[in-house]
């Protein structure tokens, strides 16, 4: 039988403007027992999905690097925290989310509402990140891959999501087949627990996997 392979990217604020980072993924590695029960289905390709291989972004943000390119400091900041743990074995860490904002990765209040409560808890989850992550995650861009895109893409996405004119800008920029599905969420972070928003995304990658 022919390989299925499905890549979803969910709740991908690491690719937002502003540095938003998580150090909580939804893996296929984990064991069930290490998800959220809140959180996406998985998608176990064996079982629920056809034989086609799909690309499907859910409420992700796509930046232009080249449009906007990232602060030098926070590129700085990153490499010097690299040097330092290289020079010392210390490794510098902010938390990801705090009630209050301040020096953290995810500065919106609507991240702390998910991953700083009992909301977005997981066993193995760390308020954490890693400062030296800026040097390389500062400036990253998605939009020039949209093109280099050789398998169906689906694109969820919201008006109250995430930068929705680079999710429009990138879809725009996919040559190979593609669908998108904008649905009503109330902003970034109700998508991985929120049943209206899951099932109809969830209906769509099945049916466009399970096509001929």
């Amino acid at each position: 039988s022919r390989t299925r392979k499905v890549l979803l990217t969910l709740r991908t604020s690491i690719f937002s403007k502003s540095n938003y980072r998580s150090s909580e993924h939804l893996s296929p590695f984990l064991r069930d027992d290490q998800l959220n029960r809140h959180d996406w289905p998985r998608l176990d390709s064996r079982r629920a999905l056809g034989g086609r291989d799909l690309f499907a972004g859910v409420a992700g943000v796509y930046p232009d690097a080249v449009a906007n390119p990232p602060d030098p400091a926070v590129v700085e900041r990153g490499r010097r925290a690299r040097e330092r743990r290289l020079a010392t074995g210390e490794v510098e860490i902010i938390p990801a989310v705090a009630a209050d904002g301040g020096d953290v990765a995810m500065p919106l209040r609507e991240a702390f509402e998910y991953y700083g409560t009992p909301r977005g808890a997981v066993p193995n989850y760390t308020n954490g990140f890693a400062v030296e992550s800026f040097e390389h995650t500062a400036g990253f861009g998605a939009q020039e891959a949209a093109a280099r895109l050789t398998v169906p893409f689906q694109l969820v996405h919201c008006e109250n999501a995430l930068v929705p004119p680079w999710a429009r800008e990138f879809y725009a920029a996919v040559t190979s087949p593609k669908s998108e599905l904008w649905l009503d969420s109330a902003g970034q972070i109700d998508f991985p627990d929120d049943p209206r928003l899951i099932e109809p995304a969830a209906a769509l990658f099945r049916d466009v996997c399970r096509a001929p």
